[in-house]
Parts: C-alpha cells; structure tokens; sequence
C-alpha cells in the first residue's frame, strides 16, 4: 500500500466520526466515489499527504477489493481498519468516564439528541438496554472499545439498569458536557418510570433513518463540512428531578474518589497482565504466518502442478486453460472479508426510487403505532396465489416458525465475509416452478452477495412484519413493499424454502410474485428477465451449438458476468443421468485442469435449485475421475446433497442447450425513463459521452406475465435499435440489433462524443404502447428525444457499406455492388458505384419479396437508378425480426 496509508486512514476516520459511511457516500450522488472525489477528499482533511500518494492508495485498494469504484462497503472497511490503527496507536485501558466521554463528544460534533439516540438503540421498545443494545450502543460511538475495556465497564455498574436517566447521568459525570450540557435533552418522565414511554414532541417529529442516526436526504455535491442540522428541542425537566440528578451526582463523585485508588492499582495490574498476553500473541502471530507462508508455497505449487494461466482476451485466440476464483470461496481472501457484518434496519441508497417513500412512511407509522403490517395491494388470499394454486394456505411467518431471521449465518468454512450469510445453499425450490428465477439468485448469491444484500431495504426481522426489496421491474427500479404473510403447506413454506430458517429468499420470490399479480404468473420464464430486474445490466443468450460458443463462454467468464442454463426439454437419458429435463440450474464457475491420465480436462460448476438431484454421470460426486489432489484443489466436498455438481464441458454443451448471460457492475449509474411510441413511427434520442467507458441501451417491454390473463397467445413486439456516433461529416455506424423479445440493447466500449440512437417498436398488438428506455455505464447518461432525421438510416448505412470489404460481381463493366441484408441488424443495403467514363442505368425488379421492405424513396417491388461517372448510390431496406425471402433480377444499360 501507500508509504502515506495509515495517514490516510486517519484522516477518513476524522470524517468518520463526524458522519456515517452511507452519507458520506450519498454526498457524491452516484453511489460510489471515483478516484478523482477521493483524492479531492483526503487532500480536503489533510493536506500535507501528497496527491499521488492518495491516487495510489485508491487504486490499490479497488485492486485488494476487485472492484470499479469505492463503494459503501470497501469505505466501511477503511474504517474499521482505521479504528484498528487508532486502537494500537492509543493501547491502553480507558476508564468509564474517558469512554462515555469520547461518546458525548460524538453526539456533540453529529448534533444529536441523547433521548433520540437512547430510543433507537433501545429495539424491543421497554425504556431499558439490555446488554445487546448497550453493546451495540458503545461499539457504534467507539469503534475502537475493547474486550477489556468493555468488561471494566459492566463491574464499574453492575447492578445498574441502563435507562435514559442512568446514561446521562454517567456522561454528565464524564465531566464532557461542562460547555454544552444543552446539547443533551432530559426525558420529561419520571426516573422510575420503566414501564411506560414519554412522549414528547421529539418522538412525535422524529424519523428513523438508513443506519442509526442518519438524516434522510437527497443526494448532494461532495461536501466536506459539518452537518448544520439541528437536534429538535423538547420541554425542560422539573425541578425536582434536576435535585434529584444533582444529588445522586454528588453521591457517585465521592464514591468514586474513594475508589480512585483501587482503580488505578487493578489498572497496573491489569497492563501487566496484557503486555504479557501480547508477548504470547505476538509470538503466536509469528507462527502462523510462518504457517501461512508454507501453505501458500505448497499451494502455489499444487495450482502450478494442476491449473494453467487465464486466458487472456484477444480478437483471435486459442483456447486455453482457465483459472477463475470466487472471492466469497477463495480462503487467500478470508483476512479481507473476515469483518463482521451489521445489519440495518432499513438502508435507503436511493430515495428517489418510486415506493420509497410510501414504505417510509409505512413503516413509521407502524413503528409509532406499534401495528402488524398487512399489504392490501397483494393481500393474502387466493387471487394472489393465482388460479393455478389455490390449494395452499396463507400464514404470517412467525406462525410457521418461533424465531427465524432474514439473513442466518453459515458455520461452515466453505464461504467466507457476506458470504456466509448469503450463499447459494439457502436457496431450495419448492411447489413452485420458478427455477428460472432462484437459478439466477444462486448465481448471484455465490459471487455476489453484497449485490444481493443491497437489494434489501429491510435487512433485518422487525416486529410490524414489513419488508420492502429493489427490483427494476419493466426497466423501472421500484420498492416492492411486503408483509409477512407466506403460502404454505403443512406448516411450513410452501414454495422457496430455507434449512435455516432465514426468510431473504421467501422475501425475494414473494416481491417477484406481487411484481406481477400472483405466483401462478411467475411460473416457469426466462433467466434474462430476472437478471435484468435484479441487477439493470444488459442480458443476452447463447446457443451451445454455435460454433464460436466455447470462446465466447470463456469470454463471458472474464468478463465476470452472470450465468445460468437450461437443459434440453427432450435428450437422451437426462433423467437417468441427473438431470432435470426442461430445468434451469446455475453456472458458479469453470475451471480448466491437467489430470494425471485424461490431460487437460474442463469443468463447469453448476447447481440444481432444488438443493438436490445431481448429475450423475463423469465428475459427478462419486465419479472415480476425480483425483484427491483435483478435489482439495477444487474444493469438493465429500458426497454433500446440496445440488452442486461439476460436467465436463463436452457433456455440458451436450445436454444443455442454452445460457443466459448478464453483465453489470456495483459502480455503474442507471437511467430510464418512460416513452410511448406508435407501431410505425421510430423514435430518435441524442446524448453526449463524457467519458469513454463500456455504455449500454436498452429498449423494454412491458413482462408478457402482465397479459397471461388477458391473451393466451400473447408475444413480444420485435424491437429495433441503431447507434451511431454524429460527426461534422455526418453518422458514422456504432452498433445495431433487431430481435422479437422484451428487451434489447445495444451498446458496448464508446469513445467520448456525440451519439444519435433510433429505436423502432413494431407493436403487433397495439397501434401505440409504451416502453422504457435506459442507459447503464460509469457515467450518467441524459437521453434527449429529438424529431426524425430523414437522412439518419441511409448515412449510417451508407458507412456501413464503406467498412464492408465483400463486392459483388455485377455483370456490368466498372460497375461497383456491395450488398448486405443482416436479420439481426433489421436493416440492409444495396450499394453502387460507377467507376467507369458512362453512365450506368440499374433496374431491378422483385418478383419475390417477403419481409423486405424498400426505405424511401424507393417503393414497392422495383426501383430503377442511374449512375452518372464516378457517381454511388444507396438503397436501403427494412427486414422483418421473423426472416425474409427474396428472388431478384437487375438489368444494366450503359449510355455515353
């Protein structure tokens, strides 16, 4: 790292303290903060540090992380490594008045209310901290509290209960308040009250925010000052309990001056006692990192032994042997995730998605009325299950289970950080054939937890049984707002099951349900759809039987996109072999190995959703391919029924027909909107790129699920998309696709510039319908709608046709011909020059001509062109997504 890292990680500490991580990452207002913002804000806290210094210590810390840009979770980390350096740096014992001190001062610098803060750590509402919530209390305002300090802490107060008037009462005594004992607001109730709440008006104006005391707010400019915001102010306490205060203080002052004494005689002991555990520890730590050392050199050994390089990326490869690791899988990555994990009650990273709000309130409400949530837009009877289950029962989930929570923790070594939590083993279908769908949450969960986890707006379990989950639904990202209520069978869930009682998939598959109207209408689909909803990337397919797939499999592999499969609906011996015929499973990973008999080998990685029934063929857990090296080095468990198998790829690609694709990263910026468009009229956007980078658009429709009740035969509209970049000299060709599906995007690696984008809908339903269009890149892009550009297809095709090296033969002297009718663009040419002194005059004429279609201002059938010396002309065409067909004739007249 950087000669200046702990520099720096004190310097974000200072901040640290004056604000949380989330609202120092909001105030950048896309999410993430980039290199730039970063060096702007350390220089901004210290500026002796120089600013190469700060640039190489971001960029070595996204390579530790194998991340884009800094995110929530890579600056929550810098902290706590930062509280880490300040804890050695400061190693002693503090006393209870330095840690309630250090405390008040944290209240002070955030300007928060001390009644405000005691109501929000106390969770079960009963005016008291148990030994949870005041853990949780003293570990959010000191980071830096140790076991031992902690410990000291509880004999310092052993039988004392922590109420409102007990804390402040110790910090008061902390002597830190003597300047700004106004700062702290006294409860209007009585000291002994333990029973009953107070109600003030502060309780009554307060809002719950993102992480304990956080203010809701729009995203803002990097700012670097202090909050200016004001703590509400509540009644003045009574007289007599300022006495009553005053005396209890006095008391306590002169017990602990008789006690200073003792103190400081266990405080001796105490630090000769920890220099000697530190001595043991430091030889310990010696050890194992001699340990360390030998393992990962015999590692390295075995991986040289067993796996070839990575392949790199080039236009014309061979292909070689992979090696792809997980980061929540790989044990090298342990130390970096080994952090705890805390959950919130609710995280908001983006206030302006629709639902938002009204989940806010929901929720606030239920809180302060201490009311069980229950959703009248999906409610719990049996429309919602759909016409195709009826036979299940709704149940609230604390009827099904006593405790249970949203994300349980895996004791196992298998997975490491968030990934314990999340993983692919907590998913298991049930009744329900939505494979498709927890497929896609598998593939996820095993490479992307923290993806997943931010997802959630509710991470933890809450008393008024209310849940709200992000999901981009028709290419809108919305708050899916939830209650508690689950189907069931036999008192257990009846679709999407847990072995451990943790409920973030029920919540997943149930937003998905009320995402289209019941669960019968989430039966069965197509993996694209949910890895778009879930994460607002790009998705394709690919066909097993093309012949450039191999390549670009790995080239998806690479790329680190997300992928799923699914198997023939009819091949010879699936069942018998494992395999589900007509099922989806997730592809984990593909590895490239050098078996000791059968020499280069590759493998895929793939997982049933049922949790079990596995491939059973070579590889398979009881295969006797697999070598006792092969199976440390790939981790393989001993016969564990949890879905998980390896294939070889030649029986991969034998019985699996297709994989579904999709790209997208943490730090990309999404944006959409809304466009109503008519069946034959196209529509035209411009925008600027900033910044060259990877930049995606997307044309959608609304989920074909919203019409199954309507139309039984109902299909996609084929969607049409040009991209050209706009130059002085005109439109130069970037990209275009035409396909029949929901949606369709083009885009990839885009220079800075200026871009014109034309998007056609062929409604077969409808003569006009809606649909969304949206950017996804490192940058925010501003799509503009502008009218028509008559010259806009014949200019960009006519570019096209200048980067085409193939010319036809004409029959005709000095005349040039190039031509192209590519289905997957939905539009074609026919290009012509004359090279010779006369002119040239062409007819052609159709006698067949099935989904082709002349652009004008040619028409019909026929078209007749002459070509004076020197001169060129284009005829453009339209092509249908279904296919066309064509018989054609030219004839040529030559005159001087």
């Amino acid at each position: 790292m950087s000669n200046y890292s702990e520099q720096i990680l004190l310097s974000l500490l200072k901040l640290g303290n004056k604000m949380d991580s989330i609202m120092i990452i909001k105030r950048f207002g896309s999410g993430v903060i980039d290199q730039q913002h970063f060096v702007l804000m350390i220089r901004v806290l210290n500026d002796q540090i120089p600013q190469k210094e700060v640039g190489n210590f971001y960029l070595e810390t996204l390579l530790q992380y194998e991340a884009s840009a800094m995110s929530a979770y890579i600056l929550n980390a810098l902290l706590r490594q930062a509280s880490q350096l300040l804890a050695k740096q400061n190693a002693k014992i503090r006393s209870p008045d330095e840690i309630f001190h250090q405390i008040s001062k944290s209240l002070q610098i955030k300007n928060q209310d001390i009644e405000r803060v005691f109501r929000i750590f106390d969770f079960d509402q009963d005016n008291l901290l148990n030994e949870k919530e005041f853990k949780n209390f003293l570990e959010y305002y000191v980071p830096t509290l140790s076991p031992d300090e902690y410990n000291k802490l509880k004999t310092t107060f052993p039988t004392q209960k922590v109420t409102l008037y007990n804390l402040m009462s110790w910090m008061q005594e902390s002597n830190s308040m003597k300047n700004s004992i106004k700062a702290f607001q006294k409860p209007k109730q009585d000291p002994s009250a333990d029973k009953k709440r107070a109600i003030t008006p502060n309780t009554q104006e307060r809002q719950k925010e993102i992480t304990p005391i956080q203010k809701p707010q729009v995203p803002q400019k990097p700012q670097y000052q202090q909050n200016n915001y004001q703590s509400p102010r509540v009644e003045t306490p009574k007289k007599d309990l300022q006495e009553q205060l005053k005396l209890q203080m006095q008391q306590q002052q002169q017990q602990q001056q008789n006690q200073q004494v003792k103190q400081q005689q266990q405080q001796q002991q105490q630090q000769q006692q920890q220099q000697q555990k530190q001595q043991q520890q430091q030889q310990q730590q010696q050890q194992q990192q001699q340990q360390q050392q030998q393992q990962q050199q015999q590692q390295q050994q075995q991986q040289q032994q067993l796996i070839k390089p990575p392949l790199k990326d080039s236009p014309q490869r061979k292909i070689n042997p992979i090696l792809e690791s997980i980061l929540y899988e790989d044990p090298q990555q342990a130390n970096i995730l080994k952090s705890d994990i805390q959950f919130q009650k609710y995280v908001i990273l983006d206030y302006n998605i629709p639902g938002v709000q009204d989940f806010l309130k929901k929720f606030n409400d239920l809180y302060k009325q201490k009311q069980t949530f229950t959703d009248i837009e999906f409610p719990a009877n049996a429309y919602s299950l759909g016409s195709k289950l009826t036979q299940y029962q709704w149940k609230r989930l604390k009827d099904i289970w006593p405790t249970y929570e949203v994300f349980v923790k895996d004791m196992t070594q298998s997975r490491f950080g968030l990934g314990k939590w999340i993983s692919p083993k907590d998913i298991c279908q049930g009744q329900l054939g939505d494979c498709y769908f927890l497929s896609v949450l598998s593939s996820m969960a095993c490479r992307w937890p923290d993806f997943l986890l931010d997802l959630f707006l509710t991470q933890t379990k809450n008393p008024c049984g209310i849940y709200a989950i992000r999901l981009c639904i028709d290419g809108i990202w919305k708050a899916i707002i939830l209650d508690d209520f689950i189907p069931t069978q036999g008192n257990q869930p009846a679709f999407s099951q847990s072995p451990s009682k943790e409920i973030w998939v029920l919540l997943m598959e149930k937003a998905w349900a009320k995402s289209f109207g019941s669960y019968s209408n989430i039966i069965s689909g197509d993996s694209k759809e949910v890895i778009r909803s879930l994460t607002g990337g790009p998705t394709w397919s690919l066909k097993t039987d093309q012949p450039d797939f191999k390549e670009q499999f790995i080239g998806n592999v690479q790329r680190k996109c997300l992928m799923t499969t699914g198997s023939f609906s009819k091949t010879n011996n699936s069942e018998i072999m494992g395999l589900i015929a007509d099922h989806a499973y997730s592809i984990l990973k593909i590895r490239t190995i050098q078996h000791p008999s059968k020499g280069e080998v590759t493998l895929i990685k793939l997982r049933n959703p049922w949790g079990k029934k596995e491939w059973t063929g070579e590889w398979s857990d009881d295969s006797t391919s697999w070598t006792k090296e092969i199976k440390q080095q790939l981790r393989v468990s001993e016969k564990a029924e949890d879905g998980i198998f390896y294939m070889s790829y030649q029986d991969f690609i034998r019985y699996f027909k297709t994989i579904y694709v999709g790209y997208f990263q943490k730090s990309y910026i999404y944006t959409s909107q809304t466009i109503v468009s008519k069946s034959n009229r196209s529509t035209y956007f411009i925008f600027n790129i900033d910044m060259a980078g990877q930049y995606y658009f997307t044309a959608q429709q609304r989920s074909a699920r919203h019409f199954k009740d309507k139309y039984k035969n109902y299909e996609y509209s084929s969607i049409r998309m040009i991209l050209a970049s706009q130059t002085k000299q005109g439109y130069v060709w970037e990209y275009a696709k035409q396909e029949q599906d929901q949606q369709v995007y083009v885009g990839e690696l885009l220079d800075k510039g200026r871009y014109v984008l034309q998007v056609k809908v062929k409604w077969q339903f409808w003569d006009e319908e809606q649909f969304v269009i949206s950017s996804y890149g490192p940058k925010e892009i501003k799509l503009k709608q502008i009218q028509k550009d008559q010259a806009f297809i014949k200019q960009v095709l006519l570019d096209k046709a200048m980067q085409n090296p193939k010319r036809e033969q004409s029959g005709c002297q000095n005349l040039e011909i190039i031509s192209d009718l590519p289905l997957q663009y939905g539009v074609g040419y026919e290009y012509y020059k004359n090279n010779g002194k006369d002119a040239i005059q062409v007819k052609s004429t159709f006698s067949k001509m099935v989904g082709l279609k002349l652009k004008k201002p040619e028409r019909g059938n026929q078209y007749q062109i002459t070509l004076q010396p020197n001169a060129e002309y284009l005829i453009a065409y339209t092509i249908k997504a279904e296919g066309f067909q064509t018989q054609q004739s030219r004839s040529y007249t030559t005159t001087r």
